[in-house]
């Protein structure tokens, strides 16, 4: 029953900008007869209804809504003009082709009322509920936050988690678009191509991807995203995604701890190889020079003859070969042209010196490029093919080698094949390959760079494959959709796996 509030009607005109400039659609509400009526709207609040300005002003209330929402409106307003108190209700407005619910406030203003309204998310469906159960199921299970997106209906749906409030989403649904407006502007084009990605995955395949997406307090949250297909439309595209979101911040500061500490080693180890290559040649080599000087002015004041003069030519080849061995050591240490000409020109220098002095035929091919690797990246990848082609010569027993460097992405790639025995030939039987302290150091030199290193063996030969990041880069039934129970949990799990 409404209370019958007598007034007269309120003129609207003074209230117009005043409407338009408020954030919320309201509209000004004027008591005659006993019933509301809209004495004047706002252009948001004839939007949200989805009729036009025009036809609500001037017009009672009950004349604009359905019976059920008019009555709770018309309801809300009695109270709040009785009461002095704002009052809210929720009602459900049938727009041209949608439902649309809304949370309307009433708040007394003089003789009438303002009235306010917001349009709440959609409620979801039996079918899309008993998901929403499910995904609050499987969360603890899989260590995150589990979601379902619908493509044709534009939603993406999750249930509760820890991440949903520390990323201040709403409850239970998100528009895809909402996404992509809270992804750092840096994983903008990863996150662009992991979307699209999604719609060309195959049944069993999976997408993955690492972000970092604004949370409520406004800082930056490192997730990690997996995805697959949920199911297909009649024609095989894609029409639901199922994944899993994880807070991964704290792995990814504990892994760039760990990086950054060996990003430092390395560095150390750099310098101390080059500081001692350095002091092999300046020094030790020269107290050799002259310790061959020194023999070479005995010999010219002495005649030595018989045993004196064997003993005088063991010392000088002693002192030639340790003079051959300091330069060659140096230049293991830390080779010139590294730090004079770049990782290119001491590649070629280095195989060409190579081949020559062991017979074996060394090719290199390097893409034309520009190159964007550190320093240490640099000396990791010259002591992998240093390293890679004396196995070759030791073990192989190949006749050609060859050495690719070429960029795949954001990686870098070395590449060191031979045509030898490999490691599938028959003297090897089927015992497992022992790795020697060469290739757990070629392993250890990449790992330590935060990239990987593999062995490859063909139906001939081995291809040694080391990877580096560059510099500055841092990778149910068809139809409306099943209401999944719990028995549903082995499915969902294996779709995630």
């Amino acid at each position: 029953m409404l209370v019958s509030v007598e007034t007269s009607w309120v003129d609207a005109t003074d209230y117009r900008q005043v409407f338009e400039a408020l954030p919320s659609p309201v509209a000004l509400i004027s008591i005659a007869n006993g019933e509301p009526w809209l004495a004047s709207v706002s252009e948001g609040f004839a939007k949200q209804l989805d009729i036009h300005k025009a036809a609500l002003e001037c017009r009672r209330i009950a004349d604009v809504l359905r019976a059920g929402p008019a009555e709770a409106v018309c309801q809300a307003i009695a109270e709040s003009l009785k009461s002095g108190v704002p009052k809210r209700t929720t009602i459900t407005h049938a727009c041209c082709d949608r439902v649309v619910r809304m949370d309307v406030e009433a708040r007394p203003l003089g003789a009438g009322a303002l009235l306010t309204i917001k349009a709440l998310p959609p409620r979801p469906t039996l079918a899309e509920v008993g998901e929403i159960a499910v995904l609050d199921e499987m969360a603890p299970l899989l260590g995150g936050l589990v979601f379902i997106h619908d493509l044709a209906k534009r939603r993406i749906r999750y249930g509760r988690h820890p991440l949903v409030q520390k990323l201040n989403l709403p409850l239970e649904t998100l528009e895809p678009d909402k996404v992509r407006d809270r992804v750092h502007p840096a994983d903008l084009p990863a996150f662009q191509r992991h979307v699209r990605a999604q719609l060309r995955l195959s049944d069993k395949a999976v997408a993955d991807l690492f972000l970092r997406f604004k949370s409520a307090d406004g800082e930056w949250v490192w997730l990690a995203l997996r995805a697959r297909v949920l199911d297909r439309d009649e024609r095989g595209a894609v029409r639901r995604i199922i994944g899993v979101a994880r807070d991964v911040t704290r792995d990814r500061e504990t892994s760039q701890a760990l990086a950054d500490s060996a990003l430092a080693l390395a560095h150390a180890e750099l310098n101390e190889r080059r500081r001692v290559g350095r002091e092999l040649h300046d020094s030790t080599s020269q107290l050799l020079v002259v310790a061959g000087l020194g023999l070479s002015a005995l010999e010219r004041r002495i005649e030595l003859t018989g045993e004196p003069r064997r003993i005088v030519n063991g010392v000088r080849r002693s002192i030639v070969g340790a003079q051959r061995e300091i330069r060659n050591f140096s230049y293991m240490l830390h080779p010139p042209e590294l730090q004079e000409d770049g990782l290119q020109k001491a590649l070629e220098t280095f195989s060409a010196g190579f081949g020559l002095r062991t017979g074996l035929d060394v090719s290199v091919s390097i893409e034309d490029s520009p190159w964007s690797l550190s320093e240490v990246t640099e000396m990791a990848f010259f002591r992998v093919a240093q390293e890679a082609l004396m196995n070759v010569y030791r073990h192989a027993k190949a006749r050609r080698a060859s050495l690719r460097l070429r960029r795949e992405g954001a990686t870098a790639v070395l590449e060191i094949e031979d045509d030898g025995v490999g490691l599938n030939h028959p003297r090897f039987g089927r015992k497992p390959i022992a790795i020697g302290v060469g290739v757990s150091g070629m392993k250890a030199r990449m790992a330590q760079l935060g990239g990987s290193l593999t062995l490859e063996s063909g139906s001939a030969g081995l291809t040694v494959r080391a990877c580096a990041p560059l510099a500055g880069l841092e990778a149910g039934p068809r139809g409306e959709g099943p209401i999944l129970g719990l028995s549903a949990h082995n499915h969902v799990a294996e779709l995630l796996r």
